[in-house]
């Protein structure tokens, strides 16, 4: 008896559309934008079939603009990146007003900057050059002693070492 055809879902990383293209917590939203448009219509003072013409057109309205998209972004969205755009001034900008205005406090500090690294760099180089010249014989000689010391040591860890495998080995072997 073989086993019925099963379809695997192609929609797992996709939401769920329920209505209008709209998910489900997009379709609750919705019907409590709904329910807030139709209290705001009681206070007309209208018959209830004008009352839920306008809670109707409302509600549409709202979910065009709540759940709509203009360039892939939510219309909120883009309305407030649009918003941020106008005072917020990208930083190349004014590096090109500079250069072109030719604003010599900002071109002075940059150069500033700049042959202040270098000098610092310079003196690095040349305590380094320094402390390599002034290191004498004796000090190398020292030197040379504390790395025969070190390389004594460590051959010395690693005969212990290979001693303590051998041992453990011939214990547990018997």
């Amino acid at each position: 008896m073989s086993l019925p055809n099963y379809e695997s879902p192609t929609f797992l990383s996709q939401k769920d559309v329920y209505l209008a293209g709209l998910s489900l917590p997009q379709l609750m939203m919705l019907l409590l934008l709904a329910g807030g448009c139709f209290l705001f219509t009681l206070l007309l003072p209208y018959g209830m079939v004008v009352k839920l013409g306008v809670t109707a057109v409302l509600t549409v309205l709202s979910g065009v603009l709540l759940f709509g998209k203009v360039s892939g972004l939510s219309i909120p969205k883009y309305a407030l990146l649009s918003l941020v755009r106008i005072f917020v001034r990208p930083g190349f900008e004014e590096r090109v007003e500079f250069l072109v205005a030719g604003d010599a406090p900002w071109l002075l500090a940059q150069e500033r900057r700049a042959t202040a690294q270098a000098t610092r760099a310079e003196r690095a180089r040349g305590k380094v050059a320094q402390s390599k010249a002034a290191l004498g014989r004796s000090e190398r000689q020292q030197a040379e002693l504390k790395a025969e010391a070190n390389k004594s040591v460590s051959a010395a860890s690693m005969a212990v070492e290979q001693n303590a495998k051998g041992l453990i080995r011939s214990i547990f072997k018997g």
